[in-house]
């Protein structure tokens, strides 16, 4: 908790063994982009929308990284 570099590489682990499981790749993706790989990040998060569409916290996730939707500056 707290550090999500390091939930990174396990979670690459768990595709390997489930690639078509939208929920690990959407793991990844939030570790990344709480990691500041803004670029892999989006990348985990599009696969994992590719066979789940509708995976809403993907697609929030995604739109964060993006600017859409982002919270305001302070």
């Amino acid at each position: 908790l707290g550090r999500p570099g390091e939930a990174i590489e396990p979670f690459r682990a768990a595709v390997v063994g489930s690639p078509l499981d939208p929920e690990r790749h959407f793991l990844i993706g939030a570790a990344l982009a709480k990691a500041g790989k803004t670029e892999e990040a989006a990348a985990a998060l599009g696969e994992a929308l590719r066979p789940n569409p509708q995976h809403s916290q993907a697609r929030y996730q995604l739109a964060r990284l993006r600017g859409v939707g982002a919270p305001p500056p302070r």
